[in-house]
């Protein structure tokens, strides 16, 4: 296994249903889309006045490094990407 992780910054954005991370400077290199759990959604947008907070709170706790894993080296050898995010990014759809 690589010992140090292949990072690099990304955007998040977050639409109704799906929560979109893309490389900073290059969002067209790739796009990850996942979904939180319906009770996270339902916290987060539950009340309107504490909505954007609630949303910077997700990212700054859950959101500040998403690591990924990926059996597809030759060798069979896990690769490890971490998508960093990057303060200021997340926008809404």
């Amino acid at each position: 296994m690589r010992s140090r992780p292949s990072s690099h910054p990304v955007r998040i954005r977050r639409t109704n249903d799906e929560w979109l991370a893309s490389p900073v400077g290059d969002e067209n290199a790739y796009q990850l889309a996942f979904t939180m759990p319906e009770q996270v959604e339902a916290w987060i947008t539950g009340n309107e006045d504490e909505r954007v907070a609630r949303t910077r709170q997700i990212k700054a706790d859950l959101l500040s490094a998403i690591t990924i894993y990926d059996v597809a080296d030759k060798d069979g050898e896990p690769l490890v990407y971490q998508l960093r995010y990057a303060a200021g990014s997340l926008r809404h759809r």
